[in-house]
């Protein structure tokens, strides 16, 4: 799995387990910064995932300001390719850490 698919598929796993694996393949062309390398693709299913649980779209959009002004203070830019210009290294952390804002944006919601 790519980071995208990676955060979508561990917040559907821990707060909506009863939707199906496939729904992850949505967030197949997130990776890589959507093939144009503009936005991370933790960034990105992080904000598929707040929409997937969160049915309020007021609150939804309130929690994915959340978690890219977080991803922004901890990591300066949510661009892909900047993220990654000296290697795809830290992909591992921006991906674990993303998930793990995103659950705690949604246990508190």
């Amino acid at each position: 799995m790519h980071c995208a698919e990676a955060v979508l598929a561990s917040v559907k796993n821990e707060f909506l387990p009863e939707a199906g694996d496939e729904l992850v393949h949505l967030a197949s062309g997130f990776g890589g910064g959507s093939g144009a390398g503009c936005i991370c693709g933790a960034v990105a299913g992080g904000t598929m995932a707040i929409g997937l649980v969160v049915k309020d779209r007021k609150l939804s959009a309130a929690l994915t300001k959340e978690l890219h002004h977080w991803f922004k203070e901890q990591y300066r830019v949510t661009c892909c390719k900047a993220l990654t210009a000296n290697g795809k290294k830290r992909c591992v952390e921006f991906t674990a850490n993303t998930a793990g804002k995103v659950a705690e944006l949604l246990q508190k919601k």
